[in-house]
């Protein structure tokens, strides 16, 4: 079966329809920066459970440069799935999201995800600010991106939901791109 991409067939980048044949993955386009690993793979999003849910394991996202930040940016993520996707789950997705560093330094949003622990069920609704839909009948890897808007000042760990009924295989890939402020 053929990679799924999330977002259709054309994303607005810069102020034009781009396609997707056009966003080679590791390339930096004008006004973003290159792609960073946003999970560590083998010790935090590699073989994710059906159903479950993990915080990053990688530096905090500091949103915080100058004082200005970065407004927006994307996701892109290779996912190896274990098995094939099924009819039983309609609207099967991965779903991304930020959870921001709590006042005690310590903690993240609700307080209920440990980083690089696995837990079951999704996030906060709150938190999440995209996703990649998988079809069923999807054998082999997951492909795809999503963006990223309004991302406030401060310090933040990215979280992921496999809400699909099929846990991820090992040599997961997700990446994080910001787009600089001032260049839009």
């Amino acid at each position: 079966m053929s990679p799924i991409f999330g977002g259709g067939g054309f994303v607005q980048l810069l102020g034009q329809n781009v396609g997707i044949e056009q966003l080679v993955p590791g390339t930096v386009l004008s006004g973003f920066s290159s792609f960073t690993k946003c999970f560590v793979g083998s010790t935090d999003s590699d073989s994710l459970t059906s159903n479950a849910s993990v915080l990053s394991l990688t530096a905090d996202l500091n949103n915080t440069s100058g004082g200005k930040g970065d407004e927006a940016g994307w996701i892109r993520a290779k996912i190896p799935i274990v098995g094939t996707t099924t009819s039983g789950n309609a609207g099967m997705s991965v779903v991304f999201g930020l959870y921001p560093k709590d006042t005690d330094d310590n903690t993240y949003g609700d307080n209920q995800w440990t980083a690089g622990t696995q837990g079951a069920g999704g996030f906060a609704g709150g938190y999440q600010f995209g996703s990649i839909p998988v079809a069923q009948g999807l054998s082999g890897t997951i492909y795809g991106f999503t963006k990223v808007y309004g991302i406030p000042l401060g310090l933040f760990r990215f979280i992921v939901w496999n809400n699909t009924n099929v846990a991820f295989g090992t040599g997961t890939d997700i990446r994080f791109q910001a787009l600089t402020r001032g260049t839009f």
